[in-house]
């Protein structure tokens, strides 16, 4: 930022310009930037995710060692059903344990949906799609395009392709 600023105010020095263009040139350039910061920055919050098929939650389900690992379908309000989504600013979000933010929602293209640490990679970045039509979201995977999908009565989370009419796909 410095060299940045000390480059600008060399190439101002260089030009022929009065105090007061000088002076407007740079309110402008600041006010630029500075509203240029604001628009970058976007909202994040908790979200529990309920299943339209199931009436269960999405849930992270901590290993042995107490670190989330698994992904499966619990009562909504029990552990592990609050995910703390991080706006990416670019349509995608990061969905983390509100137990431990170090691990996010991720999915392969195996189909199995689990908890690894965050490094914000392609393959835990999801979407949110609305059916208004149905009154439900989707829940996409950036890396695959594959939606979230409760298997087995929701002992099993997985991606699939959408299959628009499964309301295993379907999330409130």
């Amino acid at each position: 930022m410095e060299f940045c600023w000390r480059f600008i105010v060399g190439l101002w020095d260089g030009l022929a310009m009065n105090k007061f263009k000088r002076a407007t040139l740079t309110i402008t350039s600041v006010f630029a930037l500075t509203v240029g910061a604001a628009t970058a920055a976007h909202a994040d919050g908790d979200v529990t995710w309920q299943s339209a098929y199931t009436g269960l939650c999405l849930a992270s389900i901590d290993n042995n060692w107490g670190n989330p690992s698994n992904v499966a379908m619990r009562g909504c309000g029990n552990a592990g059903t609050t995910f703390h989504e991080q706006d990416l600013g670019d349509g995608t979000w990061l969905m983390r344990t509100t137990s431990d933010q170090d691990f996010c929602l991720t999915a392969y293209s195996d189909h199995d949906v689990y908890m690894e640490h965050c490094s914000g990679n392609i393959w835990q970045r999801w979407s949110e799609e609305w059916d208004g039509g149905r009154g439900v979201w989707r829940l996409k995977h950036a890396a695959t395009q594959w939606y979230i999908t409760d298997y087995d009565n929701g002992l099993q989370i997985g991606v699939d392709p959408l299959n628009s009419p499964d309301s295993r796909q379907w999330w409130h």
